[in-house]
C-alpha cells in the first residue's frame, strides 16, 4: 500500500478502535417503561509501556425501554472528553427471541457513535451494528452472552481504494452479566477488528495473532 493511503487508513482504524472502547449495550433489553444509568470502565489492552493494559475509557449514559422489546440508549465517553472530544452514541436495542433453557435469545442494536473535537471542529460518525445471542442462568436470570459489533466508516462508501479507509472494523464480544434486584453488574471481553493484521501503529495494541486488539470492559447498570 503506498504510504500517502497508509496514514489515512492508519488514523480511521486508531479512531474507530478508541471509538468501540465501551461494552456492548443492553444485549437483553429492559422491560417496557423500565429506566437505567450505566457506567463502564476498561478499554483496549497496549503495550506501549511494556505489559499490556487497558485503556482507561469511562463512558456514562441511561435507557429508556420504549417497548416490550425495544430499548432506547444514549451514552457519553468521559475520558475522551479530556482531550478535547466530545464523543457520545445513540441508539436502540431490540430483542428478537426471548431465551428458553439452551435455546439463546436473540438480540440487535444500532447506534451511531459521534464525535467533535473542540479544537479543530471536525466532525465525525461511525455507524454502529451488534448481534447477540444470550443464555440466562441462576435464579436471578444472570445471562452470558456472545456477540459480533461492526462499525461503518460513511467517507470508504465513496472512493473506498482512493482514499486507503477499512470500510467496515469488526468486532467479537463475550460477556456475562450478573442481574440483582436493581443492579446488574457486567463483565466483557472484545476483539476489535479481529480481520486485518494490526500492523505497524504508534499505539501498539495487544492482539490475537498478531490481528486486531483485545479489550476488556467492567460495568454496572442501575435500573428502575
Amino acid at each position: 500500500m503506498h504510504k500517502q493511503y497508509r496514514i489515512p487508513l492508519l488514523m480511521i482504524t486508531l479512531a474507530a478502535l478508541l471509538g468501540a472502547c465501551a461494552p456492548s449495550r443492553y444485549v437483553r433489553p429492559l422491560a417496557q417503561g423500565e429506566k437505567a444509568v450505566q457506567a463502564s470502565y476498561g478499554g483496549t489492552f497496549f503495550k506501549n509501556f511494556g505489559i499490556p493494559i487497558p485503556a482507561p475509557f469511562i463512558t456514562v449514559g441511561g435507557a429508556y425501554g420504549v417497548g416490550e422489546k425495544t430499548t432506547a440508549f444514549a451514552n457519553w465517553n468521559a475520558t475522551s472528553a479530556l482531550f478535547g472530544t466530545i464523543q457520545f452514541d445513540l441508539g436502540a436495542s431490540h430483542g428478537f427471541l426471548l431465551p428458553d433453557g439452551w435455546r439463546p435469545g436473540l438480540s440487535g442494536s444500532a447506534a451511531a457513535n459521534l464525535a467533535v473535537d473542540v479544537h479543530e471542529g471536525q466532525f465525525k460518525l461511525w455507524p454502529q451494528l451488534d448481534a447477540n445471542a444470550y443464555w440466562e442462568y441462576g435464579q436471578r436470570k444472570h445471562f452470558a452472552y456472545a456477540g459480533l459489533s461492526t462499525w461503518w466508516e460513511p467517507r470508504a462508501f465513496a472512493h473506498p481504494q482512493e482514499l486507503g479507509i477499512q470500510v467496515v472494523v469488526p468486532g467479537l464480544h463475550l460477556g456475562t452479566t450478573l442481574a440483582g434486584q436493581s443492579f446488574d453488574k457486567t463483565i466483557e471481553f472484545k476483539w476489535n477488528n479481529f480481520v486485518p493484521p494490526s500492523g505497524d501503529a504508534v499505539i501498539d495494541w495487544a492482539g490475537l495473532g498478531g490481528h486486531g486488539a483485545i479489550g476488556v470492559h467492567i460495568g454496572i447498570t442501575k435500573r428502575f
